[in-house]
């Protein structure tokens, strides 16, 4: 599911109580030049970790942001030459095949190829100033608020609660079981968290519910 799918399921259970996404965290697979710019539209601020193709900087080449153009640390430069599109439209840097024949390090850097060849998205703006989000401060705790609140849902059930399978047919009845069990998962830990005064509250909910025709099953909660 796409990221601009999510906020607007998200967006249409909270306008009915007059709430609005403002921030917003999500894995490196939500990462792409779409999501980013789907979230500026939005007026979203996210907290999304780049892909691994993703690169701050080139090991052994200087941007020359003036000219457009890279240099290597043997002094040698990379010239922009076109636009290449491969998934996005993308800047396309080559050397000189005299520079390279000539250098020092050719083996180590190209191997067996003639010249050099650098890219960059033309959305890398967008990427450059998400990896200087989340390593800022706030954003670190961001990040921590991720791995700490989330990530661990599934976790648990797969290792501790014998969720390593989903016993139903079809994907849409295995994706039914499991948000049931991680909204049970975390209905536990709200409730540990409010303690014995949350699970009254709850149980004081459950009271008109409780008719001749209702089975009532004895709940076992245990607060670890």
């Amino acid at each position: 599911m796409h990221l601009d799918d999510v906020l607007e399921k998200i967006d249409n259970n909270l306008k009915d109580y007059g709430l609005a996404v403002e921030e917003i965290i999500a894995d490196a697979n939500y990462s792409s030049s779409d999501a980013l710019q789907r979230l500026i539209s939005r007026g979203i601020t996210g907290y999304i970790p780049n892909t691994g193709t993703y690169k701050q900087e080139r090991d052994g080449f200087k941007y020359d942001e003036e000219n457009d153009r890279y240099i290597c640390n043997q002094g040698n430069t990379l010239k922009f030459i076109g636009y290449k599109k491969h998934h996005c439209v993308s800047k396309t840097y080559m050397s000189k095949r005299s520079d390279c024949k000539k250098c020092a390090i050719r083996e180590k850097c190209i191997g067996r190829a003639s010249y050099k060849m650098l890219t960059n998205s033309l959305n890398r703006p967008l990427f450059d100033d998400m990896h200087k989000r989340i390593h800022e401060d706030y954003g670190r705790q961001m990040m921590t608020i991720r791995k700490s609140t989330v990530e661990p849902v599934i976790a648990t059930l797969v290792e501790y609660l014998g969720m390593q399978k989903v016993h139903t047919i079809g994907i849409k009845l295995a994706n039914k079981c499991m948000i049931m069990a991680g909204i049970a998962h975390n209905l536990k830990k709200l409730i540990k968290y409010g303690g014995n005064r949350l699970w009254q509250e709850i149980l004081s909910l459950l009271e008109p519910f409780k008719t001749s025709d209702f089975i009532t099953l004895k709940l076992d909660v245990r607060l670890k």
